[in-house]
């Protein structure tokens, strides 16, 4: 029988698509040192023990990123567990944002949790400013400020 990082091309000293996801989910919830920590820890939020003990198991619940896609809690307020996690793209995200402690943007709340998530989809390089812009619905120059941590530093 082979190793079980081998079943999901996992292999010793290489890296894997999905190590800093599974990584940064447990660190948010997990390590109180963490800048994101407040916002999901800090909240009650954690990472069922089937992930946090296992990255492998974390690859083989959720399956390969789709392009253009990041982890998404289905429901906000619940934790990184199978049933409640998915692969979802900005827009979709947007349905499940917290919309406590937001700041008024013009018409749209900007929320620590939404800009986490615009800061991970601007993080993969795949879309420009004005995509992301009308996905949250913000300006550009928002997003911009918060691409170049003019605005929203705190959130990491």
């Amino acid at each position: 029988m082979s190793a079980p990082w081998f079943k999901h091309g996992l292999h010793r000293g290489g890296t894997h698509p999905l190590t800093k996801t599974h990584g940064g989910m447990i660190a948010r919830c997990h390590t109180p040192s963490s800048a994101s920590f407040k916002f999901y820890g800090g909240r009650g939020i954690s990472v069922c023990t089937r992930w946090r003990e296992s990255f492998a198991a974390f690859v083989e619940d959720m399956g390969p990123r789709p392009e253009g896609c990041t982890l998404d809690r289905i429901d906000n307020d619940g934790n990184y567990e199978p049933g409640n996690c998915r692969w979802a793209t900005p827009k979709e995200q947007m349905a499940t944002r917290r919309h406590a402690q937001g700041d008024q943007h013009g018409i749209a709340v900007l929320t620590e949790d939404s800009v986490y998530a615009m800061k991970r989809v601007m993080a993969l390089g795949l879309f420009k400013q004005t995509e992301i812009a009308r996905w949250w619905g913000v300006s550009t120059s928002t997003v911009s400020n918060i691409s170049t941590k003019k605005v929203w530093r705190h959130v990491q």
